[in-house]
């Protein structure tokens, strides 16, 4: 772990999170980061199926609960 490490570490436990474009990729992949570190999540994207794959993955691979993570399906380019 380097200086800049140590120094951004935060405690991201029980704190709420919202996420877009959470249905894949990128805002998949954060998270799940987020989920290992305590967090509760919004999860946002425009298709409910998907989100509702990222949330069972994160629920299965973390020690998140379901109420810990939301699903919003919202098209934020046309709200």
């Amino acid at each position: 772990m380097n200086f800049l490490d140590e120094q951004m570490k935060l405690d991201l436990s029980k704190k709420s999170v919202l996420i877009t474009g959470a249905s894949s990729g990128i805002g998949a992949a954060i998270a799940m980061e987020f989920a290992q570190e305590g967090s509760n999540l919004i999860l946002v994207a425009r298709n409910l199926e998907k989100l509702q794959e990222v949330k069972k993955n994160i629920l299965s691979a973390t020690n998140s609960n379901h109420e810990s993570i939301q699903l919003l399906v919202c098209d934020l380019e046309n709200p």
